[in-house]
């Protein structure tokens, strides 16, 4: 087919496609480049040296509304750049700031943590002369006062508030009892600086309930040293003592810790509410609490049968404090004796009674119905191990193996023992289930007590106790070892002379209790003439019923 008349007529393209686009993108480079001569470059600024910077952040400090920023730059810097060289220009700008704000500042969480990042770099600050560190060290403790415990009086933590409470005071007092070393102005400039903004966020806390008494006593001394004040500050302290007067004054429902949320309701609704009214709401109590069912029940029920009066009133005992109060006076003269209640404690366990024996086989029926009867070693056996319950066992329809035989031979020992059934009352190998306690045979003919425990006089270089002890071992022997259990006296009995003794009325015997630790006794012939050791019960055959009965409740079972 003949095609050469086809494009007759027609504008060829000039470019190609490609062509095209490649000119359309050069155009828009150069476009570009041009649009970029005519914008105006960025000024780079200089950075500032450190004085001027901290002329910057100086003035801005001073501002309320920049304080919070500016501080935190200041911290970034003394934590970068502070050095020995300096440390002067750090001090100086953060004393001019506190100079003229630190009434201000006091207080706020910002100034805490600008002192506290100061204090952190404390050595590198006092790293000057003698002289220049005194300085610097007496300003730096005056700026750590001021901001932290400044800080700790806006909490509601007691013990907190009461510790930076008595800082305050003991400042204030550190202050004002160096009356000669102080000028006059210098000391009521330290009190408008260091004391006044922590002195007037004190008197803020007066209507709390729990912060009156602390806050009470720092205004206090406030007021005894009114005159060391400057005059606008003296004036300041003198509403503040007003204040307190007033509300001393005042009745105890203005006082209490609601009492403004009170007045104001009162003071709002007083055009609204009857006199009557406003008396009830200001004297109104806390809501009462609703009672249960189970509660009214019960008030009822004592109201339908209330409880019979009591026959004879109970007579209150007037007890003699023998701690404070001098001993009293009965008009005889007693002979104080001292005695060792020598016991030895139980060697087996007491018999079961009847429920703990049935208790136990109910136990051990339980756990053969109830527990899993694992092998100690069950998680650890390899497997295909065989394992078999007791009632498996080849027991006893096998013979023995004498080598497997466990404890052959072995019998336990009968707890009953022979000296117990021969009735041997010498010996400490009876009785095993309970305590036993030694009883002396008294040599002199005229003892009021044939059997009684070793007893003696207390010599004028010891104490009861002592003396005690000392019976004791001088009658059962050196081979016989025994302990003191406590300071006190277990009791006492008394009883007066039959015969007209000129010296003595009467004697008292006092109880010290010891315990046997080992050996046996060898009596002493000279202090005893015979011993037996005795149980609890056995003895009221020893000794007189009364005095058996008060030593029976006296030792344990």
């Amino acid at each position: 087919m003949d095609t050469s008349g086809l494009y007759d007529g027609l504008e060829l393209p000039k470019q190609t496609k490609r062509e095209r686009e490649e000119e359309e993108t050069k155009q828009q480079k150069n476009a570009d480049l041009s649009t970029m001569k005519n914008i105006p470059v960025k000024r780079q600024k200089r950075p500032l040296d450190l004085a001027a910077m901290m002329a910057k952040l100086e003035g801005y400090m001073l501002v309320d509304t920049k304080f919070a920023k500016a501080s935190a730059l200041f911290c970034q810097l003394v934590s970068d750049q502070l050095t020995p060289r300096t440390s002067e220009l750090f001090l100086k700008t953060l004393t001019k700031v506190i100079n003229e704000k630190g009434e201000t500042l006091s207080g706020r969480k910002e100034f805490q943590t600008l002192i506290e990042t100061l204090d952190a770099k404390r050595d590198t600050l006092l790293s000057t002369s003698d002289e220049e560190r005194k300085e610097r060290k007496q300003r730096l403790e005056t700026w750590t006062f001021l901001a932290i415990t400044h800080a700790q009086l806006f909490t509601d933590e007691t013990y907190q508030f009461n510790k930076a409470a008595k800082a305050v005071k003991l400042r204030f007092e550190a202050i004002v009892s160096k009356k000669d070393d102080q000028k006059e102005e210098e000391r009521a400039r330290r009190l408008h600086i260091e004391l006044m903004p922590l002195l007037r966020t004190l008197y803020s806390k007066l209507g709390v309930a729990w912060a009156t008494t602390i806050v009470e006593g720092v205004l206090a001394l406030a007021t005894r040293y009114r005159l060391l004040f400057r005059e606008l500050d003296r004036l300041e302290v003198d509403s503040w003592t007003k204040g307190m007067q007033e509300r001393r004054r005042a009745p105890a429902i203005l006082r209490s810790a609601g009492s403004d949320a009170r007045r104001n309701i009162v003071t709002t609704s007083k055009s609204n509410t009857s006199e009557a009214a406003q008396q009830l709401r200001m004297f109104a109590t806390k809501k009462k609490t609703r009672l249960t069912w189970r509660q009214k029940a019960k008030i009822e029920e004592r109201r339908r049968n209330p409880p019979p009066p009591r026959q004879q009133p109970r007579t209150k005992v007037q007890r003699q404090n023998f701690l404070i109060s001098p001993p009293l006076d009965d008009g005889k003269k007693w002979r104080v004796l001292s005695a060792g209640v020598l016991e030895r404690l139980p060697i087996i366990q007491p018999d079961l009674k009847d429920w703990e024996m049935d208790f136990e086989v109910m136990l051990h029926e339980k756990a053969l119905r109830e527990d899993q009867r694992l092998e100690e070693d069950f998680w650890f056996m390899e497997p295909g191990t065989k394992h078999i319950t007791p009632e498996e066992a080849p027991w006893p329809n096998e013979e023995e193996d004498p080598d497997e035989i466990v404890g052959a031979g072995f019998h336990l020992a009968p707890r009953e023992t022979e000296d117990d059934a021969n009735n041997n009352r010498k010996s400490l190998n009876r009785a095993l289930k309970g305590r036993v306690f030694l009883l002396v045979k008294n040599n002199q003919k005229d003892a009021k007590y044939p059997w009684f425990f070793p007893v003696g006089d207390k010599q004028d270089s010891e104490k009861m106790r002592e003396a005690a002890l000392r019976h004791v071992n001088e009658t059962v022997g050196d081979d016989l070892e025994a302990t003191p259990v406590g300071f006190g006296p277990m009791g006492y009995v008394k009883y007066l002379h039959e015969s007209d003794d000129a010296e003595y009325d009467g004697t008292k015997i006092f109880f010290y209790k010891s315990q046997h630790l080992d050996g046996d006794v060898v009596l002493n012939q000279e202090k005893a003439g015979d011993y037996l050791w005795v149980t609890r019960d056995e003895l009221s055959e020893y000794l007189e019923p009364e005095i058996a009965d008060y030593i029976q409740k006296m030792v344990p079972p």
